[in-house]
């Protein structure tokens, strides 16, 4: 398959471990990152530097309210982390409904991630991201994305690596994210970079 590589485990457990934390603790909870849930949502963001993970898993206190509430009912952060979150942005803001990245000046993307990104693959600059977040059972519907050359394939049950099974816990030491523990299990994160323009 021309342009296909596989490298695997190009990042050592650690690191994917770190990048995972930064995603979704730090990434996910900056309002300047867009996510699915924006389009029918007004979603409240935890206080800067604080994690949705910071929430109780069975907390039923809204966190998402509804634009319409004759079509959408307000979710909680149970709700929103565990099915109704499906990705989010870094960087640039891809447009799906034009299928561009708009003319202005994008967010800033992360430092450190681009960083990380840029020194393995140096002659691209890590300038858009999407993360998505995918649970078993899901698919990714047939569409055509311009914009990326490969697709992305079926949602397997299990095949969370066990080193990263207990995110956002940690098997070892009890911490801020206890309760969490074991919510990746039940995921599978891909973060898809690109290079917007030359």
């Amino acid at each position: 398959m021309p342009g296909l590589h596989i490298v695997p485990n190009l990042l050592p457990p650690e690191i994917q471990t770190l990048l995972l934390s930064r995603l979704l603790h730090r990434d996910l909870s900056n309002p300047a990152h867009l996510t699915n849930i924006h389009t029918h949502y007004n979603l409240s963001y935890p206080d800067e530097s604080t994690s949705l993970f910071t929430h109780a898993p069975a907390s039923t206190t809204p966190i998402a309210t509804p634009l319409d509430p004759s079509i959408h009912k307000p979710l909680t952060v149970p709700q929103l982390l565990n099915k109704k979150m499906r990705w989010t942005t870094l960087g640039g803001q891809y447009d799906w409904t034009a299928k561009r990245y708009p003319p202005s000046t994008p967010p800033p993307f992360p430092s450190d991630i681009k960083n990380l990104l840029e020194s393995i693959w140096t002659s691209t600059k890590a300038e858009a991201a999407i993360v998505n977040l995918y649970s078993p059972g899901d698919t990714l519907s047939v569409h055509r994305d311009v914009a990326e050359m490969s697709g992305t394939g079926l949602i397997v049950k299990g095949t969370c690596p066990e080193y990263l099974s207990d995110w956002p816990g940690n098997r070892d030491v009890k911490g801020e994210f206890e309760a969490w523990r074991g919510w990746m299990a039940g995921k599978r994160v891909n973060l898809n970079v690109r290079q917007m323009w030359d």
